[in-house]
């Protein structure tokens, strides 16, 4: 079972746990996944993620720090690939902003790791607290207009 804590977004390494919607598998209007769509890998490995994602032209790849980061912007989705030397390699970390029918928003983690249990486990830990940051920092936002 995956159990990932209740933040307003959602974590899938190997199993499906959506948080903060209420889901209904619908595609929205203005074209932005819904979070069933959003949980998909699409696949099979963060190699294959990876040469798929350079052939497409409208992705925007970079690297920081020897990170690889892919900017598929018509998705609403950002993929992290880690370094080589990174002991979670080769992983990949998609997370993508979805709507659900009812107009609330999150984001959708879904992980594709190489590595061993227990740096798999913190590759995924480090990214659930930069997405609860950036959750508490449009919050804190939010609250200031």
């Amino acid at each position: 079972m995956c159990d990932a804590p209740n933040v307003g977004f959602a974590v899938i390494v190997g199993c499906a746990s959506l948080l903060s919607f209420h889901v209904h598998a619908q595609k929205n209007q203005d074209g932005m996944p819904d979070p069933i769509t959003a949980t998909e890998f699409g696949y099979a490995s963060a190699t294959e993620a990876l040469a798929a994602l350079k052939k497409r032209p409208e992705v925007g790849i970079s690297i920081r720090e020897g990170w690889t980061i892919a900017a598929d912007p018509k998705n609403f989705t950002t993929w992290t690939f880690t370094p080589l030397a990174h002991p979670a390699s080769p992983a990949a970390i998609k997370r993508t902003v979805a709507r659900d029918s009812a107009g609330n928003m999150g984001m959708v983690m879904a992980v594709k790791c190489g590595g061993t249990k227990l740096a798999c486990d913190k590759l995924v830990a480090e990214f659930t607290a930069m997405n609860e940051r950036a959750r508490d920092e449009i919050r804190a936002k939010q609250k200031g207009k």
